[in-house]
């Protein structure tokens, strides 16, 4: 499957509204739907496609050092439905599932008290598939995927701790950790930012941006 998506130059498309309200590990389950989705062949009569929840398992399990349950795929799978994202239905472990459409123009808007104005996400982020696969140990994920959407915002975009922890779903000092250990997004110090409430906000870039630039 990696090989596949890889040779054709697929990309990922991950709803930007995804970025506050799933953990990490709903995202990954969410993508790696969409790659299933690209290389199984879609049932013409139903637009599904077939896949397993034991396969789901290996996958998650066997890149993260993680273990995944058959329950807590369940979970998963229903969360992600629940949120809008997938439709499915289960057959004991078989699983006829279709990625629902992403709209693009829809506003989510979240109001915090550490900046001077709201959170807004819309929009999609891609991510090319051959980085994905690189993508799921601990945060990285999330890390990554959110520095590259702010990327696409403005060459100034600038980000805080707690909006780290805001989009990690945890406190301020674990999410300081998170990106002291990942080797996925670099870290720029940046000025003081009157608009962050006197916290100082940092810029942040994607790996591969880094690997892109010092090869040209």
């Amino acid at each position: 499957m990696e090989n596949q998506l890889q040779a054709n130059r697929k990309f990922a498309q991950i709803p930007n509204k995804m970025f506050y309200g799933t953990e990490n590990y709903e995202k990954l389950t969410y993508v790696l739907l969409q790659a299933m989705q690209l290389v199984i062949p879609i049932n013409k009569k139903t637009g599904m496609t077939r896949t397993f929840i034991p396969l789901l398992e290996k996958e998650l399990s066997s890149r993260s050092g993680c273990h995944y349950s058959d329950a807590g795929i369940k979970v998963i799978l229903n969360r992600l439905k629940k949120g809008g994202y997938i439709n499915f239905e289960l057959n004991k472990d078989e699983i006829m599932f279709e990625i629902l459409p992403i709209d693009i123009e829809e506003e989510h808007t979240f109001h915090v008290n550490w900046k001077s104005n709201d959170i807004i996400l819309t929009g999609v982020t891609k991510i090319d598939f051959k980085i994905f696969f690189k993508l799921f140990k601990d945060k990285d994920f999330t890390l990554y995927a959110y520095t590259k959407y702010r990327m696409g915002e403005s060459y100034e975009y600038r980000i805080t701790y707690d909006e780290w922890a805001f989009i990690l779903w945890g406190k301020r000092e674990d999410a300081m950790a998170y990106i002291k250990e990942t080797e996925v997004i670099v870290k720029f110090t940046s000025r003081y930012d009157s608009h962050y409430g006197g916290r100082r906000p940092n810029t942040y870039v994607t790996f591969d941006s880094v690997e892109d630039e010092n090869e040209d």
